[in-house]
């Protein structure tokens, strides 16, 4: 059966196969988790997931088989397990990263300076809107009994295992493949 809709959460919840349109080209195909967590571009990136995923821009500072560090514009170094064809130094790039895999950093991680603008308490989980050094928005899944105040500086930890790169064009950059153990 083919069901149609504009709804990302009927279809995630729905569907064994989705097919995700913009203006009537297919931009990915796959199961409701694929897509989710191995979104092919930023458009389909940003459509699944509620709230959305967060995006930064960057510039690479470093390529490596293996790897590339990214330089944000909000301040931060981060290095990733992410490379591709794709990638050079001083390419432009956007960062991707879902609410839930952002935390709040303890000491000795890598972090991202951002001030807390709004606070959706909604019981079990609370949405923690805020702002990065550059004025890009992101949305933090925190539990519900944590909360920040308005203007109050957060430092986050970017796990750079749940982070997404997109190159210039807005193309997904694959994980490399590691050797069976």
């Amino acid at each position: 059966m083919i069901y149609v809709t504009h709804d990302q959460v009927e279809a995630m919840t729905l569907a064994d196969k989705v097919v995700v349109l913009n203006s009537g080209r297919i931009e990915q195909v796959g199961s409701p988790l694929e897509l989710y967590h191995q979104p092919a571009n930023l458009f389909v990136a940003g459509f699944l997931g509620t709230p959305k995923m967060g995006f930064l821009k960057g510039k690479v500072t470093r390529v490596e088989g293996q790897g590339c560090e990214v330089q944000l514009d909000a301040g931060t170094l981060i290095s990733l397990p992410l490379s591709g064809p794709t990638l050079s130094v001083g390419s432009a790039v956007t960062l991707g990263i879902r609410p839930e895999h952002l935390e709040i950093a303890t000491p000795g991680q890598t972090t991202l300076t951002v001030t807390a603008d709004v606070g959706e308490r909604l019981g079990s989980d609370t949405f923690c809107h805020v702002i990065t050094a550059n004025g890009e928005p992101l949305t933090l899944r925190i539990r519900g009994d944590m909360a920040s105040q308005y203007g109050e500086t957060l430092h986050l930890h970017l796990d750079p295992a749940h982070c997404h790169l997109f190159d210039t064009d807005g193309v997904a950059v694959a994980r490399p493949l590691r050797a069976a153990a």
